[in-house]
C-alpha cells in the first residue's frame, strides 16, 4: 500500500489561493510532465499539494520581493525563518515591522535578483508573521504605512502559523504548530516547507522570464512542461468586482496579457499543458476547456470578497494538451468550447 503524501500549507494565509482548486490542476497537468512552473507563487499552495511530491523540475516566481524572500529563506534557512516567526502579536510591532519591510522591499529585490543564494530570513519571519497578524488586506502596501486602519487580531490567535487549531500536516497526525507554544511544531513546519522545495528554483521578477523555451527545459519527457498561470484577477469583470491592493505586487491588468501569452504558447508548444486562472467571462480560449470550481468565502481562497458572489465566479482554462479532469465531484463542472 503506497504511503499518503503529507499535506503542506504555507504558514501564512494568501488571497487567491488555489488549493481546493489544486486537485483539478494536477489532474489536467498529469504527472507526466518534465518540468513545472508557476510564474505567480503567491503561497505555493498548488505545489504544496502535487501528488507524489516534488517533480523533476520546478519553477516558482514572484514579481513581489516578500514573497520570493520567503521561499528562498524557507528553503535555505528554515530554522532562522522559524525563529522571527515565533512571536506575539503585539500592535505597536506589527506596524513597526509593515514599516521596516515596506522600506526594505527594494533591497529584498536587489538582493535576490544579484545573488541566487542570497535570502533574508528575519524579513521572511517578520514577513510571514505580519500575513498572519494583520486583518484582511494590505500588509506591505505602501498605501497602507500611514493609515492605522488595520489592526491585528488581539480576540483570539490570529491567522497563519497563529491560528487557533491550525494543523499543518507535517506527519500523518498532523501537528499543531503554535499549540501551547511548541516552538519546535514550528521549526518542524518550516524544515518540512525546506525539505519540499531542496530542488526547487525560487526566483523574483517578471513572469515571462520563466516561461520561456529554455528556462522550462521542454527538451524533457518528450516535450511535455506544466504551467500554472494564477495572476492578479481583473478588478471589474461582468459586473463583478474584486478589490485592489490585495498584493504588494498587484496589477490587474496583467491578467488579459498572460492569457494572450498563454493561447500563443498553447499553438506553438502543442505538448505544454497550461491551466489560467480567473472569473468567468474574464479570459476569451477558443479551443480551451473551461472548467468551474468554488473557491471559500474569504481571506484564504478566492479571497476577493465574503458576500460579492466571487467564489462561484472562478474558472480554470485548459489548454488542448490538458489531461481529462473529474468534474463530477463536488461542486467543479466543465463547459466546453471556450468562448
Amino acid at each position: 500500500m503506497s504511503q499518503k503524501t503529507p499535506e503542506l500549507t504555507a504558514p501564512f494565509p494568501y488571497f487567491g489561493s488555489k488549493r481546493l482548486a489544486a486537485g483539478l490542476i494536477w489532474q489536467a497537468i498529469g504527472p507526466d510532465i518534465g518540468s513545472y512552473c508557476e510564474p505567480f507563487a503567491g503561497s505555493c499552495a498548488t505545489l504544496l499539494r502535487r501528488p507524489g511530491g516534488a517533480g523533476r523540475i520546478e519553477t516558482i516566481n514572484d514579481l513581489s520581493g516578500h514573497v520570493a524572500n520567503f521561499w528562498r529563506a524557507a528553503k535555505s534557512c528554515p530554522d532562522e525563518v522559524a525563529r522571527h516567526l515565533d512571536y506575539p502579536v503585539i500592535e505597536q510591532d506589527l506596524h513597526a515591522r509593515h514599516r521596516w519591510l515596506v522600506a526594505h522591499h527594494l533591497d529584498l529585490v536587489a538582493g535576490l535578483d544579484a545573488d541566487p543564494d542570497w535570502c533574508d530570513p528575519k524579513a521572511a519571519g517578520w514577513w510571514a508573521w505580519g500575513m498572519s497578524s494583520w486583518i484582511g488586506s494590505g500588509f506591505c502596501d505602501m498605501s497602507k504605512v500611514k493609515q492605522d486602519v488595520a489592526r491585528p487580531h488581539l480576540t483570539h490567535t490570529g491567522q497563519g502559523v497563529h491560528a487557533r487549531g491550525q494543523l499543518p500536516h507535517i506527519s500523518n497526525t498532523g501537528v499543531a504548530v503554535h499549540a501551547a507554544g511548541n516552538l519546535d511544531s514550528l521549526h518542524g513546519w518550516i524544515a518540512a516547507l525546506a525539505d519540499r522545495l531542496r530542488r526547487t528554483r525560487v526566483c523574483c521578477g517578471d513572469w515571462r522570464r520563466v516561461v520561456t523555451h529554455s528556462a522550462l527545459c521542454d527538451r524533457l519527457v518528450g516535450g511535455r512542461v506544466g504551467i500554472l498561470y494564477d495572476p492578479p484577477y481583473a478588478h471589474e469583470v461582468d459586473g463583478g468586482v474584486r478589490a485592489g491592493g490585495l498584493y504588494s505586487a498587484d496589477d490587474a491588468t496583467v491578467g488579459a496579457q498572460v492569457a494572450e501569452e498563454a493561447r500563443k504558447q498553447a499553438d506553438d508548444h502543442p505538448a505544454w499543458r497550461i491551466v489560467v486562472c480567473g472569473y468567468a467571462g474574464e479570459h476569451v480560449m477558443p479551443g480551451w476547456r473551461e472548467v468551474v470550481w468554488r473557491a471559500n468565502a474569504g481571506f484564504n481562497s478566492g479571497g476577493y470578497g465574503r458576500t460579492n458572489g466571487n467564489p462561484e465566479r472562478e474558472r480554470l482554462w485548459l489548454s488542448p494538451a490538458c489531461l481529462p479532469v473529474d468534474t463530477e465531484s463536488g461542486s467543479q463542472r466543465s463547459l466546453f468550447g471556450g468562448t
